[in-house]
């Protein structure tokens, strides 16, 4: 596993040490409770069944489904 941030460096991505494949995304700051997984990595029947949010990440950060 290596773990890389770039940019603004808010964001760690962990990626594969066999393959170099981002696996997922964690914040820098331990106060954000958000991730990222990179849901490409899935098998297609655990993504059929996955409950989707929608997020209002431009503005007000809060789920548009809630």
């Amino acid at each position: 596993m290596a773990i890389y941030s770039w940019g603004a460096e808010t964001l760690r991505f962990h990626r594969c040490g066999k393959c170099g494949c981002v696996t997922h995304w964690t914040k820098v700051d331990p106060a954000i409770d958000r991730i990222g997984i990179n849901a490409r990595l899935m098998p297609p029947d655990v993504l059929a069944a996955a409950r989707i949010r929608r997020l209002d990440g431009a503005d007000t950060g809060l789920y548009l489904d809630a």
